[in-house]
């Protein structure tokens, strides 16, 4: 089955309409039941006032959890630093 791609453009419009320029998305996807693994996935994308390519991105990788052959959490939070999710990093103003 695929992703809801209308899902998903609701999703990202409601999570990150007020995201700040220079902060990222980071996309992640890790298996539900083992923390023992590395993470499915790790992409950060910048948000730059334009949804438009932080949807198709976030889709595509929505549609490869969808299609994982075990349950995968797909969960991304906003961040002001691409190559770090530390606390500090988050973007919360």
């Amino acid at each position: 089955m695929d992703a809801d791609r209308d899902e998903v453009t609701r999703f990202v419009s409601a999570l990150f309409r007020y995201a700040d320029n220079h902060t990222c998305a980071s996309l992640r996807a890790f298996d539900q039941f083992r923390s023992d693994v590395l993470p499915e996935l790790i992409e950060p994308v910048a948000v730059d006032g334009d949804l438009a390519a932080l949807i198709d991105t976030a889709f595509e990788a929505a549609n490869r959890c969808a299609h994982a052959d075990h349950p995968i959490v797909f969960a991304p939070p906003i961040f002001t630093n691409p190559n770090r999710a530390r606390t500090i990093d988050l973007g919360t103003d």
